[in-house]
């Protein structure tokens, strides 16, 4: 769901909501009512998941360990899988989970049925989202980020597609050609499925 107007945008994904404001006070008058909640609707704002990017009435400093801030000092708002900068607004993936563990506590490897099957499967449902086209449209972001978000998709990836190899070559390896094809065959399908995605997207105006 998506509500605008040219001082604010309000998203909602599934039970997840996001509000950006150009006004502080409607920002924080949002903030107020959820906090509130809606008590004909026995729904109420989950107070450990909230982020707020401003200080508001006695809270003051970051009030959330949700919003993240990086090395050089920038300041991002987590939100469904996302890094949005609080200052652009430009769009990243959220890898910060990924910090602090190693990489293969984050798989699950399949040595039943087909191995390779299902490598290729795995390589492809991590690549898909990876592939939205939110991350490479230059209305949102620039360049810059454009060239990182690709970098940073690819490169997870390749080290998740190591890691997954080589707890499978415990019990078997499959010829060098095979993992080239499933490399191809996964790009090939996440770049057509990203481009039907796209047109989706326009179809409905966004």
């Amino acid at each position: 769901m998506i509500m605008s107007s040219p001082k604010y945008i309000l998203l909602r994904f599934i039970d997840d909501f996001l509000f950006i404001s150009t006004s502080e006070k409607q920002a924080a008058s949002f903030f107020s009512r959820l906090q509130r909640g809606f008590r004909e609707y026995n729904c109420y704002m989950n107070k450990e998941k909230f982020c707020l990017n401003f200080d508001i009435n006695e809270m003051s400093g970051l009030p959330s360990n949700r919003v993240y801030v990086s090395e050089d000092g920038i300041s991002f708002l987590r939100w469904s899988g996302l890094l949005i900068n609080c200052c652009t607004l430009e769009v990243q993936a959220d890898y910060t989970r990924y910090q602090n563990n190693h990489l293969s506590s984050t798989l699950t490897v399949c040595w039943e049925g087909k191995p390779g099957r299902h490598l290729k499967e795995k390589l492809f449902n991590f690549l898909r989202p990876k592939c939205h086209p939110i991350f490479y449209d230059s209305n949102i972001n620039s360049a810059a980020i454009v060239r990182l978000n690709i970098y940073q998709a690819f490169l997870l990836c390749a080290m998740k597609f190591h890691c997954y190899v080589r707890d499978l070559s415990c019990i078997c390896k499959l010829l060098t050609g095979s993992y080239v094809d499933i490399i191809e065959m996964s790009f090939r399908k996440d770049v057509a499925q990203s481009g039907k995605d796209e047109e989706k997207l326009k179809k409905v105006g966004l």
